[in-house]
């Protein structure tokens, strides 16, 4: 079935969004969650989500079993990258 937005992991990703933008340092995947991938420095969601779908082992984990997704982005201009990005995928 296709994946449904969920607001709640809206939530959760934004929260991780805005930590990894904040600290520049990856977060670790929070317990309960299927999968959790990271981007930072893409402009777009498009730009994100081939350079996942590009990456063998990201392709793999785009590929996990889950109903529900949420996905964020944070912007910090004095980071490392500037723009981070977070998807998180459930059930």
């Amino acid at each position: 079935p296709p994946l449904v937005a969920d607001a709640g992991l809206n939530g959760s990703a934004q929260a991780l969004a805005s930590q990894y933008a904040q600290t520049n340092v990856a977060p670790t995947k929070p317990q309960g969650l299927a999968q959790m991938k990271l981007s930072a420095g893409y402009a777009t969601f498009a730009e994100t989500f081939s350079g996942w779908r590009n990456n063998a082992a990201d392709a793999v984990g785009l590929l996990t079993p889950a109903t529900k997704a949420g996905v964020a982005v944070a912007y910090n201009p004095t980071s490392s990258y500037g723009i981070y990005w977070v998807l998180v995928l459930g059930n």
